[in-house]
């Protein structure tokens, strides 16, 4: 109903009833009515932003045109019915997790008394908390603080606003410059494989590996190896064996790993006396990511290549990882030797390599100490008096250094020197030695070292 207007009548009203038509107006304009009160009253938009005639359709469309904003405001905000003591309770609503809309449900929460709540929801959409502070990669929604039993503090952390990181381009192939892939990661369980296509020496495609290693990714040098095996000599009945610590390799392009001590098969064939086995990672035999046995470990009498795609010692798509040399004694069929896990492998007897007398000038003496791979050895010069006084020097072959290592010195009888010093040899495995007068020398080889791609 509408407002009626004070109609006057010829007969002239008392004014008792002029007031009482007055204060009906009064009641009709305080009236929440429909029809009465905020209804009646004109409401003027110059901006044309609303087309309603009066103050009580002007409301209702201003709560239609913000519902949606009403919902957002409400979406998982405490629930004062649910929230008590040491319960924290939230209503429905929605999240966005990047493309993804996430409903949830309205619940309770368990909180920590005596300390400040962080209460968070993660991109699943489970509400979680802690009493340290808001998690990475999870959206806050309210501090609360409690002491004694009580929530004496609720501060809403809810944001309709959410700085984002930078792009992020994931793809499952990249093409690059073949100027190395350097991938950081502080966190041990985001590792991660790349693997190479066969042939780096131009721009190739790198394949992302995933879900190897208990469905973790994991990380290796693309072209070498992060842990290097610990080799143990393993003699007597299993004399032809080596047993081979957990250690990484890349083999071509696939990644061989074992997490406890491995056992070679026995050297096949039965090889002759000094000579030189090499113990490979079996490329065939390989599933990348996948822990390998020994079945995977193969020896191989043939020498080992660098091979500068891959930045390791291959025989063929086989990578080398170690050598022994055998001997013909009827037990112990492999040199005994001595390995830390590091650089150098050490001989348990020592090897001579000259012993005679010393020679007055330059003369080539090869290493048979030491595996192809190798051309660092270390050695142990002996020189003795013998009726003469002299001093014993060693080079790298091809080196023109009149005098180069000063390695060894005797100047009276009955006495005799040592030193132990590492030599680099040329690429064949060669060293000179000299001497300044004719006495005796020996030059024993105690080990070798690995290279680089070992």
């Amino acid at each position: 109903m509408a407002f009626i207007k004070v109609n006057l009548t010829a007969t002239v009203d008392t004014i008792k009833e002029a007031w009482t038509k007055f204060n009906n107006l009064i009641d009709d304009l305080l009236s929440v009515s429909s029809g009465k009160g905020a209804s009646q009253i004109g409401i003027y938009d110059s901006a044309g932003n609303m087309d309603a005639a009066n103050v009580e359709d002007a409301l209702a469309e201003i709560y239609t045109d913000h519902a949606s904003a009403r919902t957002l405001v409400g979406a998982i905000n405490e629930d004062a019915d649910t929230t008590s003591g040491l319960v924290w309770g939230y209503e429905s609503g929605l999240i966005r997790a990047d493309n993804v809309v996430v409903s949830v449900l309205s619940g309770t929460i368990a909180i920590t008394d005596d300390a400040t709540n962080y209460i968070e929801i993660k991109t699943d959409g489970t509400i979680t908390k802690n009493t340290t502070g808001f998690s990475v990669g999870r959206i806050p929604l309210r501090e609360v603080v409690c002491a004694g039993g009580v929530q004496t503090t609720s501060t809403d952390k809810r944001t309709f606003l959410q700085a984002a990181p930078a792009d992020v381009v994931i793809q499952t192939s990249i093409t690059i410059a073949n100027t190395g892939l350097h991938l950081l990661d502080t966190n041990a369980s985001h590792d991660l494989i790349v693997k190479p296509g066969s042939d780096l020496s131009a721009d190739r495609t790198l394949t992302l590996i995933t879900g190897d290693r208990d469905n973790k990714l994991s990380m290796d040098m693309m072209l070498s190896m992060f842990n290097r095996a610990k080799f143990t000599y393993n003699g007597g009945a299993t004399a032809y064996t080596v047993k081979v610590g957990a250690a990484n390799y890349y083999c071509k392009d696939k990644l061989a790993f074992w997490d406890s001590e491995l056992t070679t098969a026995a050297i096949g064939g039965s090889p002759s006396g000094d000579t030189w086995v090499y113990l490979c990672l079996d490329y065939s035999a390989i599933t990348s990511g996948t822990e390998i046995t020994n079945t995977e470990l193969a020896w191989s009498v043939s020498a080992p290549t660098w091979n500068a795609t891959y930045k390791a010692w291959m025989n063929g798509d086989d990578r080398c990882i170690f050598a022994v040399k055998t001997n013909s004694g009827p037990t112990t069929n492999i040199n005994v030797f001595w390995h830390d896990g590091g650089g150098m492998v050490q001989y348990d007897a020592v090897d001579a390599i000259f012993n005679d007398t010393g020679p007055a000038t330059w003369t080539t003496q090869t290493v048979g100490g030491m595996p192809a791979f190798s051309q660092k050895v270390q050695v142990t010069v002996r020189a003795d008096y013998a009726a003469a006084a002299g001093q014993v020097y060693i080079r790298t072959t091809g080196s023109s250094e009149t005098y180069s290592k000063l390695v060894g010195a005797v100047d009276a009888a009955s006495i005799i020197s040592y030193n132990t010093i590492d030599i680099i040899t040329n690429d064949s495995q060669q060293f000179d030695l000299d001497t300044s007068n004719t006495f005796n020398v020996v030059v024993y080889c105690l080990g070798w070292y690995f290279p680089i791609g070992m």
